[in-house]
């Protein structure tokens, strides 16, 4: 039914606006990558799997977060050993209690994980921090290897875009997400892509402009 939906916008875009247009083609894009990301395993056995934060609430891991590491989760027990190192990163915000990677670490532990696979990244306040520190940690903690990031299938291309910006050896996964979160978390996955991804734009609308101006001169002869 989303996708439906989309797919109806795209077309009610072509008929009124080119960047209208280019911004539904980019929208469609990413929610078919993020949903396909909910289903994907991961193509490498990985060094070490960084877990993205979301916001804890009263201390605890929520369900969106608890996606997330379900799936880490079960990236680390079905891989072979040496197991990979589970990094839960996230810092803490004004109304939290406390970082969510220390809460995150817990909820890991508590799930079996054994502790000297575990870090808590504890210091990112944003995704692209949340890579960088998290590979630092990896470095640090002598794990050399492709990285697995787990997040929600929402987050897939964001998270991509951002691990290849930062030239990390990296592989995005995505969790999936409750069905009444989908609509709100898409959109403003969107609004940060449109925000930060300007050739992203361009290579997705050019064969949009490619085929136009075919036709264009094809009716011209």
């Amino acid at each position: 039914m989303l996708i439906l939906t989309l797919l109806c916008f795209v077309l009610y875009a072509w008929s009124r606006d080119r960047r209208m247009l280019r911004n539904g083609v980019l929208l469609v894009f990413g929610v078919l990558l993020g949903l396909a990301g909910g289903h994907q395993s991961a193509h490498v056995a990985p060094a070490a799997v960084v877990i993205l934060g979301a916001q804890l609430i009263g201390g605890k891991v929520p369900p969106l977060l608890r996606a997330r590491l379900d799936r880490a989760f079960e990236v680390y027990r079905d891989a072979d050993d040496p197991k990979p190192l589970l990094i839960s990163s996230g810092g803490q915000e004004v109304d939290e209690s406390r970082p969510e990677g220390e809460g995150m670490a817990e909820y890991l532990l508590a799930a079996g994980v054994a502790s000297g696979d575990v870090r808590p990244e504890n210091r990112a306040v944003n995704t692209e921090q949340n890579l960088l520190y998290s590979a630092q940690i990896q470095r640090e903690a002598g794990r050399p290897g492709p990285m697995l990031v787990a997040t929600n299938n929402y987050h897939v291309l964001r998270s991509a875009l951002l691990a290849r910006k930062l030239r990390l050896d990296a592989e995005v996964v995505g969790a999936r997400t409750a069905w009444y979160f989908v609509p709100s978390a898409f959109l403003r996955e969107f609004v940060a892509i449109l925000k930060n991804h300007i050739l992203l734009h361009a290579v997705l609308f050019t064969p949009f402009v490619l085929l136009a101006a075919y036709y264009f001169f094809l009716y011209l002869d």
